[in-house]
């Protein structure tokens, strides 16, 4: 494979077993490199869910939990 980032992305769902069934939730921002590497490239390339907070507050990611009950966080 020529790019990295889709190396790393592939080899981390492998890693993880994600599969199209799991929810992924992460606090880190989306253009974090790892959040790209370890949360959202793998979840596009399984076709997983990814479940965003509406806010950074602990209600908000508790609302996010309860609402789409997170697989992997």
């Amino acid at each position: 494979m020529q790019n990295e980032y889709l190396l790393n992305a592939v080899l981390t769902a492998r890693q993880h077993h994600y599969t199209s069934t799991d929810v992924l939730f992460t606090a880190l921002p989306m253009i974090h490199n790892a959040c790209t590497v370890a949360f959202w490239l793998p979840n596009l390339l399984t076709g997983s869910e990814f479940a965003i907070a509406a806010d950074l507050t602990p209600e908000g990611w508790a609302a996010t939990f309860r609402a789409r009950k997170p697989t992997f966080v």
